[in-house]
């Protein structure tokens, strides 16, 4: 279990009541770059990498938080560990030594799947391994269907050379795959100038009919960054609206019931290295048409392969579905909370120190979120529901 859910749809199902919840916060002994939450025998545990490669294992039970000793370390500060349970309890799982760098596999059911460092796609169980030669993005994360299904961005390309996730590679193609029948299924080609500007292609149901779509951004150095959805064919189904100018980005984070009386809405952050504003968008046949957005936040650090420090759910606890994302000085975490005319509400909830890692969540069956975040003094914050 990685962090966040590996469909790559940064939307969070359950409840943590964040104005109410007494935070724990841990010492640790270095600066945490990467969170990894896990429910261990229905305790909440975090795996947190340290710049330099420590690893260091917290469980919360009860409200005391106490250190398991763990016998790993992580392979790469650009990529979080691959956190699984097994009967001994949590265990890191080993990258193979052909898996890019940059980027970390994804488990589906009982196979092993990686992006290797020539962009093949290996997909490997107990018995048997195969590579697809699919030209993959060095570091792009597979995201998985709620079906088994899975996306990953490919074709590289140099042609946009903004630069804002750690290199100018970006894709010129989306494909899925499904790895039960080890074969592509379906491609969009995005033409040229324009690119897919991201490392993933979320599974997200925009239009609330029980079937997974895929989120991208596309970006060209003329009108820079727009949303655009495509079906699991890779036929493209809608877009939003351009920035309107060069090296400008949106990050998406996928898609929620953020709406007044719960729509589903697709959401971003617009630029967020120059003043970040969360958009809102709305389905509206073939475009996606902004209904919302409020400024002052970022969910990005400019050059870092980090995208998971937004999310969506309920963390007021009133049942109803927030945006969760850091001021733009990363200083304190943002609630945003959608009226009929507005964005909304907002609560600030601010931070021991600038907000270093992404955001980590683990869900319980019963609907109780907790929630962790690592800072630059040394902290790890837990929220517990």
């Amino acid at each position: 279990t990685v962090s966040g859910p590996v469909s790559g749809n940064r939307h969070v199902v359950g409840s943590v009541d964040l104005g109410a919840a007494e935070p724990v916060d841990i010492a640790l002994d270095g600066t945490p770059i990467w969170v990894v939450g896990v429910a261990e025998a229905d305790v909440p545990t975090f795996v947190v990498a340290l710049e330099g490669g420590t690893l260091e294992v917290w469980r919360l039970a009860g409200g005391d938080a106490a250190r398991t000793v763990l016998d790993a370390t992580a392979s790469s500060e650009d990529e979080p560990p691959l956190v699984v349970n097994t009967e001994a309890g949590v265990t890191v799982v080993d990258v193979p030594d052909d898996a890019s760098d940059i980027t970390y596999p994804a488990v589906v059911g009982d196979r092993l799947l990686y992006i290797t460092a020539s962009g093949g796609l290996v997909i490997a169980n107990a018995d048997r391994a195969v590579e697809l030669e699919i030209n993959a993005l060095p570091d792009t994360r597979i995201s998985v269907s709620s079906d088994g299904l899975i996306s990953v961005l490919a074709g590289p390309t140099d042609r946009y050379r903004h630069g804002v996730l750690g290199d100018d590679i970006e894709a010129g193609n989306l494909l899925i795959i499904d790895p039960a029948r080890e074969e592509v299924i379906g491609a969009a080609v995005i033409d040229e100038p324009s690119v897919i500007e991201g490392i993933a292609a979320p599974w997200v149901d925009v239009d609330g009919d029980g079937t997974e779509e895929l989120l991208v951004t596309i970006s060209n150095a003329d009108v820079g960054a727009r949303l655009a959805v495509f079906d699991r064919s890779g036929i493209l189904l809608a877009d939003g609206p351009p920035i309107g100018r060069g090296n400008r980005w949106r990050n998406q984070l996928g898609a929620a019931p953020t709406g007044p009386s719960g729509e589903i809405e697709v959401i971003d952050v617009r630029v967020p290295h120059l003043g970040g504003v969360v958009e809102h968008f709305r389905l509206d046949g073939q475009d996606l048409t902004r209904v919302a957005d409020r400024s002052g936040f970022t969910s990005h650090r400019l050059g870092s392969r980090t995208l998971d420090m937004a999310f969506a759910a309920d963390v007021t606890g009133d049942g109803r579905t927030d945006v969760i994302v850091p001021t733009i000085d990363l200083d304190a975490l943002g609630v945003i909370t959608r009226t009929a005319s507005e964005v909304g509400a907002v609560e600030f909830h601010p931070l021991p120190g600038r907000l270093t890692t992404n955001i980590a969540v683990v869900a319980f069956g019963g609907g109780a979120l907790t929630m962790a975040v690592g800072t630059s003094n040394g902290v790890l914050r837990i929220y517990q529901g």
